[in-house]
């Protein structure tokens, strides 16, 4: 992929690999403004994930960054639905609950320890 850079020149931002047998996406560089590497992407092991293809192996390497990830895909559901449950998160104890544009709510009171009677 290429696109027109400030200068009007030509520059290149990335340059993807197809497999020749069945033209799967195999590799991906990407590159910055200079022409540097950012990032160098392996796809490999194409399987049918719910009828779409995804790449069971990749492999991610970012030299100016230096790391680089390994990713097995061991199990994978596409698009199944999430239920509301999920989403329900418990107010931990002690915190104040902040609506946004709304004041924060007054912290409950602490309960109040008994007092003792002094002996006479």
């Amino acid at each position: 992929m290429v696109h027109v850079n400030g200068g009007g020149e030509l520059q290149l931002d990335r340059t993807i690999w197809f497999n020749r047998y069945n033209l799967t996406l195999a590799r991906q560089l990407i590159f910055d403004t200079a022409g540097n590497i950012l990032t160098d992407a392996r796809y490999t092991d194409w399987r049918p994930y719910d009828n779409v293809a995804y790449p069971k192996h990749i492999e991610i390497n970012r030299p100016r960054d230096e790391y680089a990830v390994v990713i097995d895909i061991v199990k994978m559901d596409i698009n199944k639905g999430v239920s509301d449950d999920k989403f329900v998160l418990d107010q931990p104890e002690g915190t104040t609950l902040q609506v946004v544009g709304q004041a924060p709510a007054p912290a409950p009171a602490k309960p109040v320890p008994p007092r003792r009677r002094k002996k006479s």
